[in-house]
């Protein structure tokens, strides 16, 4: 990845000989999370429902949908396997499918799937990969995490 467009300063080599899985690192935010990494010389993995978006060249790329325990598993055997762990987590998915209207039309179910994939994925990748990271000493401030919006859209 070429750093010639990216508007800001990197030392390339900042994130060398790191392992890092991005959750939700194919759009907006995160994507701009993998960029950066991967410029400072990062391995990076990253996770999204759909296939990868044309230009987008991670490290380690993997369909799954996350918003399940099953999904999670899916992910961490695979980053496991492949890379022995990692060094660095962003939990950096979420968002939202629930229909407008906010409470009045949401029922258990939309936020349950909210639930899954905002708060829950970042709690079952923390449980599965920061007990290996601490052992290796690349854990402790090297886990990030966000919460993205909770399924509370209003009518239009």
């Amino acid at each position: 990845m070429k750093a010639a467009n990216y508007p800001f300063s990197v030392v390339r080599d900042e994130f060398k000989s790191k392992r890092v899985l991005v959750t939700g690192g194919t759009k907006g935010m995160g994507e701009a999370i993998v960029r950066r990494l991967t410029l400072g010389g990062g391995s990076v993995a990253t996770i999204a429902r759909s296939p990868l978006p044309e230009g987008q060249q991670p490290a380690l790329f993997i369909q799954e949908d996350i918003g399940s325990a099953n999904g999670v598993q899916t992910v961490v055997d695979r980053v496991l396997k492949d890379w022995g762990g990692i060094d660095i987590l962003v939990n950096c998915v979420g968002g939202s499918s629930a229909p407008n209207g906010g409470f009045r039309v949401l029922t258990d179910e939309e936020w349950q799937k909210a639930l899954n994939v905002n708060l829950l994925a970042a709690v079952r990748f923390d449980r599965s990969l920061l007990p290996g990271m601490l052992d290796r000493r690349s854990g402790g401030r090297s886990a990030i995490s966000k919460c993205g919006r909770i399924a509370c859209r209003t009518g239009s």
